[in-house]
């Protein structure tokens, strides 16, 4: 690893051998060492790696793991803790390294020392961040203002849920009834459809089927390797090769196919329907063609309601409850406000 002298300017300074600047003296500073070009390149030999750095737990100073005491002030090296190491780099897939300094390898390290600071408080949270010099009032005002922040997001999350639920009591007269029944009348018929040749019914007729894309798959293809280079902490660093499998995508084809196949389908749906109370609900009359069978039954049964406004609603219930919303009888419920609606089994009797 090379580093450049801050005080002096001196640069491309080894990182192993020059623990001080050989121009003025300045300490190395292990946040400014940087990965060397290829020609700047010096090999170590005969180096007995033991370890990342430590820094001085006095001064700061970057000493070898092995040692008792500082090369700068001579405290001992009791409770030193590693140095930051730089980011593995890789080489593009020509084998080249995007440039490297001493300014950047600083940037880095300023960027990571965020980070950790930013997972530190939100792990604290806001009332345990370090509050030194804050006075008692500061105190108060800061749990005040984290308080009002949270209070402020709980009352957004209810505001926008209560819109959705927010409603309105309206005295409600019932105006109206309708009813509908209807059923539906079903043929058992050849009807198209397409589908993979493994998905066809056996009971499928005049199947035409085509050679058609139906995925990809991937197919190893060879290797890309690229050169990577890993900090070791103590000024030097080592170059591994690296290999991913790549893969090329190949199309599958399989057999897609169209054909007919009987299905009981809906031609046709009888209706009945009535606008009264005093009207009993019946079904629709009809008559089955052979091969026609009857199929899926449904009924809806519908109250009208006016405000004393004028403004008119609707509710759908079933049979049972929908004849006892007699004529001109007075309920009570809600209306929604956003979406107007009027639930029938929320309606009370007026005076109950």
């Amino acid at each position: 690893m090379l580093w450049d002298c801050s005080r002096c300017g001196t640069d491309k300074l080894l990182g192993l051998d020059h623990r001080f600047c050989p121009g003025c003296g300045a300490p190395q500073d292990p946040e400014r060492r940087y990965y060397p070009e290829d020609n700047d390149k010096i090999a170590v030999e005969d180096h007995a790696y033991t370890g990342a750095d430590l820094a001085c737990p006095a001064c700061d100073t970057a000493n070898a793991s092995k040692a008792v005491h500082c090369v700068g002030c001579g405290s001992p090296m009791e409770g030193g803790g590693e140095v930051k190491t730089r980011e593995e780099q890789s080489s593009d897939t020509a084998g080249d390294f995007d440039g490297d300094s001493a300014s950047e390898a600083r940037q880095e390290h300023r960027d990571a020392k965020l980070k950790e600071e930013e997972v530190r408080k939100a792990d604290v949270g806001p009332q345990e961040a370090p509050e030194s010099g804050r006075s008692g009032a500061g105190k108060a005002a800061f749990g005040l203002g984290a308080l009002g922040l949270i209070g402020a997001v709980v009352v957004a999350f209810v505001l926008c849920c209560g819109v959705m639920m927010w409603s309105r009591d309206a005295d409600l007269v019932v105006t109206g009834h309708s009813w509908e029944r209807s059923v539906q009348i079903e043929v058992n018929k050849k009807v198209s459809k397409s589908d993979w040749k493994d998905k066809i019914p056996t009971a499928a007729t005049d199947v035409r089927c085509k050679k058609k894309q139906k995925g990809t798959n991937k197919i190893a293809d060879g290797e890309s390797c690229k050169t990577v280079r890993s900090d070791n902490g103590d000024g030097t660093f080592k170059e591994t090769e690296k290999c991913t499998t790549t893969y090329r995508e190949e199309p599958t084809y399989s057999q897609h196919c169209d054909y007919r196949v009987k299905e009981w389908t809906t031609v046709r749906t009888p209706k009945a329907s009535g606008r009264s109370l005093a009207e009993a609900p019946k079904w629709p009359k009809f008559t089955t063609k052979p091969g026609e069978r009857e199929g899926q039954k449904s009924e809806v049964y519908t109250v009208d309601l006016v405000e004393e406004d004028g403004s008119t609603h609707s509710c759908t219930t079933g049979q049972e409850s929908w004849s006892g919303f007699a004529m001109g009888s007075e309920w009570t419920g809600s209306i929604g406000r956003v979406t107007g609606s009027v639930s029938c089994g929320d309606l009370d009797p007026a005076g109950s």
